[in-house]
């Protein structure tokens, strides 16, 4: 039944959230009021939020939302409030098997920015997994039947806890091949500068008279100003000072640094091309004088996130599975520990509390990557190797989550963003019913609620954005 303005504004009012204009123009779906419930963040509905609301099951952070709408209209750039719309528009998949339930939504969208790659996109997913059973024996029979090696004391029939394990994957790239051409390596610089821009606008160093090289060449009279730009060039002049030349995306200029200012300088000579930083000095007619470098480095945030429940995440990295120096024994110890076989009963409680665990790369050694590495393998067949690494985290408990993305010993091509592990070499990896592979670059959301927004760990952003 379709709701009259004054009482589509009443039942909003009512749940805390103010009508916009647009959304009072249109017919409201029952449906949504129903699912506006478990948006207890919600403040304001428009039509965008209407439609984030009704096509996806996975909660969202409306004041995130909301941040980057003011930051659009600040700006007058509505690209970065409408790429994040389209992250959360995202299609539903139900995911079952014996005696569980994984719910996954998967999208995949254009990233734009203002350059557009028909050729790359991001997709975003939330998986959440909710059990209660005393036990679980989801593994394959053909793993569950052989264990790391004789001696191993882990289990692969595992006690499950109550407490609610959710990912949300922010993004994780998807690359379609096709001929490379100049505009795509062009789109890359153009992207990776807008989003570093993007951090060092926020710098108190930079805030004030921030401004545009092209904005600066127009200027006659000697003041201080804030630039943002590429570093082109470094060179040393006849007088030991250095000279840099530096571009944004509307021109070029060159910055001067005094060896006299040792702060400065020293700073200088660490930089090299490519590098995108933040500068201020006193502009002349031809030139800005350097005083102070400023580098795209991501400050602490302020906040201290806490959990509702007490959970705990592990990172791991480069297994090298397949290697005559695979740690075998300490990875052993490490899984009955994790099964909480091993331990006093503080450490048995600490390990029943870790429900996340990352692995970032290089899960096995793989063929060829270096001259003569086959006489260093134990495993000299790519998908053996990954069979044995199956093996391996299979002993890992169906409660703990595991994400994982490739490093440049995986069988993905060595360019970034690097792909999933392939399904055709590691089928058994991709049917583990607790694994979310992902890609690198990847940014992953651990333990969100409806009424906690969940953490995107340091570790994790480290590890997956920057191998």
């Amino acid at each position: 039944m379709t709701k009259t303005k004054q009482e589509l504004i009443e039942e909003l009012f009512e749940k805390g959230i103010l009508a916009s204009q647009d959304i009072l123009e249109k017919e409201v779906d029952s449906k949504l009021f129903h699912q506006l419930e478990a948006e207890s963040d919600l403040m304001v509905l428009n039509s965008d939020y209407a439609n984030i609301v009704s096509q996806q099951a996975s909660l969202v952070d409306w004041y995130d939302i909301d941040r980057y709408k003011v930051e659009a209209e600040k700006e007058r750039d509505d690209d970065l409030y409408q790429h994040q719309l389209q992250t959360l528009k995202q299609a539903s998949l139900s995911l079952v098997t014996p005696n569980e339930t994984h719910h996954q939504e998967e999208s995949s969208l254009e990233l734009e920015l203002n350059l557009t790659s028909p050729h790359s996109t991001f997709s975003s997913s939330t998986i959440s997994t909710s059990s209660s059973l005393a036990s679980s024996n989801l593994i394959s029979s053909n793993l569950a039947s052989s264990t790391l090696d004789s001696s191993s004391p882990a289990s692969l029939i595992f006690p499950i806890t109550s407490i609610k394990t959710t990912i949300n994957i922010v993004f994780s790239y998807e690359n379609k091949p096709h001929k490379y051409e100049v505009k795509d390596f062009s789109t890359i610089f153009t992207s990776r500068y807008r989003f570093l821009e993007k951090i060092l606008r926020y710098k108190p160093t930079l805030s004030e008279n921030l401004t545009s090289i092209s904005r600066v060449q127009g200027k006659k009279e000697r003041e201080h100003v804030s630039l943002i730009g590429m570093v082109e060039e470094v060179s040393i002049t006849k007088s030991g000072n250095i000279m840099i030349s530096l571009e944004d995306l509307t021109g070029k200029v060159k910055v001067l640094i005094k060896k006299d200012d040792v702060e400065s300088f020293t700073s200088a000579k660490e930089l090299v091309p490519d590098e995108i930083i933040g500068i201020t000095g006193t502009c002349s007619e031809h030139m800005i004088f350097g005083d102070k470098i400023v580098w795209p480095d991501i400050t602490a945030p302020d906040e201290l996130k806490k959990s509702p429940e007490e959970v705990s995440a592990i990172f791991l990295s480069d297994f090298h599975v397949g290697s005559k120096m695979f740690l075998r024994e300490e990875v052993n110890k490490f899984m009955s520990w994790l099964n909480g076989n091993t331990g006093n009963d503080a450490q048995k409680e600490a390990a029943a509390q870790v429900k996340y665990i990352f692995i970032a790369g290089d899960l096995v050694d793989g063929i060829g990557i270096y001259p003569s590495q086959e006489e260093e393998l134990d495993i000299t067949e790519i998908k053996a190797q990954y069979t044995e690494f199956v093996k391996i985290i299979s002993q890992i408990p169906v409660d703990k989550q595991i994400i994982l993305c490739p490093g440049n010993h995986d069988l993905v091509h060595l360019a970034e963003p690097q792909s999933i592990i392939y399904k055709e070499y590691c089928p058994e990896l991709h049917a583990l019913p607790n694994v979310t592979l992902v890609t690198n670059p990847a940014m992953i959301n651990i333990a969100k609620t409806s009424t906690f927004p969940g953490f995107i760990p340091n570790k994790s952003t480290m590890s997956f954005l920057v191998l």
